[in-house]
């Protein structure tokens, strides 16, 4: 299983190329909504990564649904104060929210391959 160390590196440099491709073709505030987004589901994986490990550990359900609902509901949260700041989402934000993505895909990957090589998979 990979560790949230693994996660935490690949996600830094997505996040790093993501926002120096904004910085370069986006406006400055397209930028700082990328760090935002990319901040944000950087902390929601990080979060849920340390959360699934205790689960596993205690090897409860009731926990697992607690802490998915409540990790939804804090990520809304956060989105509903933004938006009744008066803050807007723009195409920044939405490319740092989608920092997930290769991050977890480049993650994945990287696991077959180590299962493979190793003749675990």
């Amino acid at each position: 299983m990979p560790e949230i160390k693994q996660i935490s590196a690949t996600h830094f440099v997505v996040f790093l190329v993501l926002t120096a491709v904004m910085g370069l073709f986006g406006s400055p505030q397209q930028t700082l909504n990328c760090f935002l987004g990319c901040t944000l589901i950087g902390t929601n994986l990080i979060l849920i990564m340390w959360a699934m490990k205790r689960v596993f550990i205690k090897k409860s359900v009731a926990l697992a649904a607690f802490v998915i609902v409540i990790k939804y509901a804090a990520f809304i949260g956060i989105l509903a104060a933004l938006y009744l700041k008066g803050w807007r989402a723009d195409a920044g934000f939405v490319v740092g929210l989608t920092s997930a993505l290769p991050t977890v895909a480049w993650t994945a990957y990287s696991y077959l391959k180590r299962s493979e090589n190793n003749g675990s998979f």
